[in-house]
């Protein structure tokens, strides 16, 4: 079934593997500029690549998501 999804809609299926990747890559927060830098940039270039609402709304619940757990663990936000 995951084969028909990827051919019916490979915009969405490709924004939906970058955005999973994005959460991957920066889920275990850290108090750095670097980091949140390195987030935001990271963000700003996937919403760049597919210029499209749900990938923007997916980026912007990871990052609340990120921001959350950063401040649950006494991290700057």
């Amino acid at each position: 079934m995951a084969a028909g999804y990827r051919q019916q809609m490979p915009t969405e299926f490709q924004f939906f593997a970058d955005c999973w990747n994005y959460f991957g890559k920066f889920h275990e927060v850290k108090d750095t500029d670097e980091y949140w830098e390195a987030a935001v940039r990271e963000a700003t270039e996937i919403n760049e690549r597919y210029n499209n609402a749900l990938c923007r709304d997916l980026l912007i619940a990871i990052s609340k998501e990120l921001q959350r757990k950063g401040a649950a663990a006494g991290e700057r936000v």
